[in-house]
């Protein structure tokens, strides 16, 4: 050998490049019988610990506590939100989330594929090491070889002939693929609900004790507090309402400065704080709270409350009513004066509507009389009278003028207390916008009992001082229902809805009085006269919460993923952990590859890139060498035994 020139590394197969060689059969052939080399020797070798645990030390470890410190983040956060049931952002933070969507979107999909992209990366580099041992150890076939490649670089292996391959890779590349949106799913915070329960009491209609102290000073809550200024428009408001409501129209009305959608159904808002009532009620300070609940900090809050309310069923008809009618109805217009000059001008006239019917004296509906200007040609009225009835109350309705289409109808009114599921959206707890959804079934007739008396008082008084010198308030409201979008309408039904909102209404603002401080009890609702409120405060903000079965099955991947890498790494350290250690080597690099294989001599085993000639090169044995002078070799040699 010339001493000027580096060794020349030989290996123990014949390397010729006779033509008799340039066949992979005269290479098999010369790898069975034409060296005197012995083969590798393979699973053989006894199990080195000391080994093993120095060999742990370099790239295995940081594979291996890479995947182990992620799954560790992963299932650690996921444990903690599980066992917490929720975690909420801070109340600032959440509404930063809420204002910039996109944006929070943006950045955890971003950590959530770096995060993923790290897992594949260890996956790979793990791959791509362990192929490094096991060549530079017992070496591998060549078909070993590429498919192991491919599963490094997260490939698709599609051969038939190998089904095991082409499935694992199927596998891994599914995996790989999916870790990214499972840990979204993961870190991503959502809007999450917190229910917390709702308990109290408030003011029992059906409670007998309270119609025996209708004698005993709840008059100016029955029949006067519906007068005053600040129910007046409302109760008209009231009806319109649920007219619009019960021909498929939204509507909204104000009692106590909460929003209501379509009607009150009786109930008293209920507040978690005092609420003060001047505004309304001049000599009552405040309506104390009732209601109780742990309440959370949030960007929005849902309450569900059963409460109970009040109601009526209505049902109009056309009667002809005269004086020998029962119940009988008389009408009255008398002139008052004749204005000679100067204003007013017209003739003021005395109109009055009266029944010989009964009616409770506490009441005294059975007659009314409004003062119009008879100089108008047909001037419209619309006037009502009460009357007892079984189970009830008749309202008997008298109209003239533009209000014609009522002609002379008789409703009657059976009230009713109910039991409402009550819906609060907005805020903390049980204030904004309230949804109702009365139950029927289980009604209570209240025929007699305060709420009764105030609702017939408040429709007596509302068609009363709805009644101008030639129009009538309610007279006008109906006549709009019955045109233009709402043309169709029937009369008697729009009547109906229109003194059930109203006799809801009515219920509300009685509610509210007897619950105020300084009405009728001294320090609100006293409990004896109490019923229960049951319910719930959903509160609505950003966080995570416990997972879904969807949030579980993504983090599966990254699990099995981590498993696959680190079983890979301990086995390939395990079989190889007495072998010495080799200089790096880069399976995914095709610099190394081409360099390695041209080194070793491989183009004499593979001899063409035709499907044939590469099938039969797949049983060649590889193995790595550093050799001097020539760096990595990657050259064929027997298979060990």
């Amino acid at each position: 050998m010339d001493p000027g020139q580096p060794d020349q590394f030989t290996p123990f197969l014949n390397r010729s490049s006779s033509p008799e060689h340039d066949s992979i059969s005269d290479y098999k052939h010369s790898l069975g019988a034409g060296t005197a080399q012995t083969p590798l020797r393979g699973s053989g070798r006894n199990f080195e610990l000391r080994g093993f645990l120095s060999k742990l030390l370099g790239w295995p470890a940081i594979v291996i506590a890479g995947q182990l410190g992620l799954q560790l983040a992963a299932w650690t956060f996921f444990a903690v939100v599980q066992s917490r049931g929720s975690i909420a952002l801070p109340l600032g933070a959440a509404a930063w989330v809420q204002d910039h969507v996109h944006t929070v979107t943006f950045i955890f999909t971003q950590i959530s594929t770096i995060l993923a992209a790290c897992s594949s990366f260890l996956f790979s580099w793990g791959v791509r090491q362990s192929i490094a041992l096991h060549l530079h150890g017992d070496g591998m076939s060549l078909a070993q070889f590429v498919s192991s490649v491919k599963l490094s670089s997260r490939s698709l292996i599609f051969d038939a002939r190998k089904r095991k391959w082409s499935t694992l890779s199927i596998v891994l590349i599914l995996l790989t693929g999916v870790q990214a949106a499972g840990w979204s799913s993961l870190l991503t915070p959502l809007m999450i609900s917190t229910d917390t329960r709702i308990t109290g009491y408030e003011i029992d209609l059906t409670n007998p004790s309270l119609r025996a102290l209708q004698t005993q000073g709840m008059g100016e809550c029955v029949k006067n507090s519906p007068r005053l200024p600040a129910f007046v428009v409302g109760q008209s408001e009231s009806g319109s309402a649920a007219v619009k409501a019960d021909i498929g129209y939204s509507a909204s009305l104000t009692l106590l400065d909460q929003s209501f959608n379509n009607a009150t159904a009786g109930i008293l808002p209920l507040y978690f704080e005092d609420l003060p009532t001047y505004a309304w009620f001049p000599n009552i300070p405040k309506i104390p709270s009732t209601i109780t609940a742990e309440l959370s900090e949030g960007l929005t809050s849902t309450s569900t409350v059963t409460q109970q309310g009040f109601t009526a069923a209505v049902d109009c008809q056309f009667q002809q009513l005269t004086p020998d009618t029962t119940p009988s109805l008389t009408t009255q217009i008398d002139k008052l004066r004749d204005w000679e000059s100067g204003l007013p001008s017209g003739n003021i006239s005395s109109y009055s509507i009266s029944s010989n019917c009964l009616i409770d004296e506490r009441l005294a509906t059975n007659s009314e009389r409004v003062y119009i200007d008879t100089d108008v040609l047909n001037p419209s009225t619309l006037l009502m009278v009460a009357c007892d009835s079984d189970d009830g109350y008749a309202l008997i309705f008298k109209a003239s003028g533009a209000y014609s289409f009522m002609q002379t109808m008789v409703c009657k009114l059976t009230p009713q207390v109910t039991t409402t599921t009550v819906t609060y959206t907005g805020g903390k707890g049980p204030v904004g916008s309230i949804q109702v959804a009365t139950a029927t079934t289980g009604a209570v007739s209240d025929a007699g009992g305060p709420a009764s008396l105030s609702a017939v008082g408040t429709i007596y008084d509302m068609v009363g001082f709805a009644q101008a010198a030639y129009t009538n308030v309610m007279g006008d409201q109906l006549e709009a229902l019955l045109s233009g979008e709402f043309s169709g309408a029937n009369v008697l039904t729009i009547t109906q809805s229109y003194l059930r909102g109203v006799t809801e209404y009515s219920g509300s603002v009685l509610r509210a009085c007897l619950s105020g401080v300084n009405s009728t009890f001294a320090d609100g609702v006293p409990l004896d006269l109490s019923t229960p409120v049951t319910g719930k405060v959903t509160t609505q903000t950003l966080g995570w919460m416990h997972v879904s079965i969807i949030t579980l099955l993504g983090l599966l991947p990254g699990t099995l993923v981590a498993i696959l890498t680190i079983c890979i790494v301990l086995l390939a350290v395990a079989q190889h952990a007495g072998n010495p250690d080799g200089e790096k080597f880069d399976a995914s690099d095709p610099m190394y590859l081409i360099t390695a294989a041209a080194a070793g001599g491989l183009g004499n085993v593979i001899v063409g890139t035709e499907a044939e000639q590469l099938r039969a090169a797949e049983d060649v044995h590889l193995h790595l060498e550093d050799m001097p002078g020539r760096g990595q070799t990657l050259y064929p040699s027997l298979p060990p035994v």
